[in-house]
């Protein structure tokens, strides 16, 4: 709960609460449940402040400093956090729909499990920020800066997130992405001394499954990714379309080249040896294991006699 005293010294104002926080520098302000619900904090010395579970829907937060605060689970709905210090600051699974951080500073702060439904993030400092599993449905975050951000799993599709950012020091010029999975993924890229390794690793550990897989077909494509997994392969299955700009055929000939070996289920695909004839005959060092129970006659020797006209 949060300590009466330290509640009383809010509320009197920012300019008698910033000037308590700079004479008491070492303490830690505990704010923890705290019912803030549209509280005017604009500018307040917020850092290594306690504000777990605290209530603080539509509460005007602009330039304040929450630098090193803990707000896990803490319900910032609606809230305005307008070029705020929020570095190194931990708010995982706390609810941030609908809530105001443009051009904030959240670097290295740990947004996992987060709830920025309808968030905005526009220009805001995202580097090294941890975000696994946050829902970002419908959240904006147009020109932020991404470098070095963990955005696995997330829940919902973004309503933008153009010309973001990755810039990695004044040294190196920036590179922009059109998603924030893009970027995570192209920072590996990016000043990599070890990107060789990185793509030895993935060359010996991704397997293509190429299918047409029906509800009737799932279970084998569902046994197929549980073997390769028990055998520390990672499977990608290849049942989607193709990315603008390239058709299926080029785009599974360009992927094969990172990886191991490629599995084709060629029952009732009949696109797959089409497919296949982009691989056999120019990457022969990449094995191909052909799945057919359907008793036709589509085999990896129609692949070559199609390669070959």
């Amino acid at each position: 709960m949060a300590d009466p005293e330290h509640l009383e010294i809010l509320r009197a104002g920012r300019r008698t609460w910033n000037a308590w926080r700079k004479q008491a520098e070492q303490l830690a302000p505990n704010l923890s449940k705290a019912r803030l619900n549209e509280a005017d904090l604009k500018g307040y010395n917020l850092s290594n402040a306690d504000l777990r579970l605290a209530q603080l829907r539509k509460a005007k937060l602009d330039d304040a400093d929450l630098h090193e605060s803990r707000m896990n689970f803490a319900n910032l709905s609606g809230a305005s956090l307008q070029r705020a210090r929020v570095w190194l600051a931990n708010l995982s699974q706390a609810v941030l729909s609908g809530a105001n951080l443009r051009h904030a500073d959240l670097r290295a702060t740990s947004l996992r499990r987060a709830v920025l439904r309808g968030a905005d993030f526009t220009g805001a400092n995202l580097r090294l920020v941890s975000m696994a599993k946050a829902d970002v449905t419908g959240a904006i975050f147009d020109g932020a800066h991404v470098y070095g951000i963990s955005a696995w799993e997330l829940r919902g599709s973004p309503a933008s997130q153009s010309r973001l950012v990755l810039h990695a020091s004044d040294e190196v010029a920036p590179v922009s992405a059109e998603s924030l999975e893009t970027a995570q993924f192209l920072f590996q890229f990016l000043d990599n001394p070890k990107i060789a390794s990185v793509i030895d690793t993935v060359n010996s550990r991704t397997v293509r499954v190429l299918g047409r897989f029906t509800p009737q077909r799932k279970p084998v494509l569902d046994l197929l990714k549980s073997l390769l997994l028990q055998n520390n392969f990672v499977p990608i299955l290849f049942d989607f379309a193709a990315p603008a700009g390239r058709d299926l055929t080029e785009t599974i000939g360009c992927l094969a080249h990172m990886t191991c070996f490629v599995i084709a289920d060629l029952t009732a695909a009949k696109s797959i040896p089409q497919e296949l004839s982009v691989i056999v005959p120019y990457l022969p060092s990449v094995p191909v294991v052909p799945i057919n129970n359907s008793g036709g006659a589509a085999t990896l020797c129609d692949v070559r006699t199609c390669s070959a006209l």
